[in-house]
């Protein structure tokens, strides 16, 4: 995994989060997203993001939201972080292993949710 890639990708990301925060979900957040999909895949070529991606473009687009409870019920602090952004945020460290885990959750939570 290249670091100049993922800096790369993290732009991406940043710009991604701050339309968010504009504009909400819309179908260019869909757009950024099946396209950064494709930097993860042929040039970080990191299997899970690749999937996040389309997972998360697919989830917007089908149900025009991104509202999970990622809060950890062993934690006694409240988790305030809106869940797009969170994941924005912890895609931008992908080699860090705590991401990682939590990146996998996201995906089993759209996943159950689809089934």
């Amino acid at each position: 995994m290249s670091t100049a890639a993922i800096k790369q990708a993290n732009k991406v990301l940043s710009e991604i989060q701050k339309d968010f925060e504009k504009n909400g979900l819309t179908e260019k957040t869909v757009s950024d997203l099946r396209e950064i999909r494709l930097h993860y895949r042929d040039v970080v070529v990191d299997p899970l993001l690749t999937k996040m991606c389309r997972l998360s473009a697919d989830h917007i687009e089908n149900n025009s939201s991104f509202d999970f409870d990622i809060s950890d019920p062993e934690e006694e602090e409240e988790f305030n972080e809106v869940p797009f952004t969170y994941l924005l945020e912890i895609m931008k460290d992908p080699i860090n292993k705590y991401n990682r885990d939590e990146i996998q959750a996201f995906k089993a939570l759209i996943i159950a949710e689809r089934d």
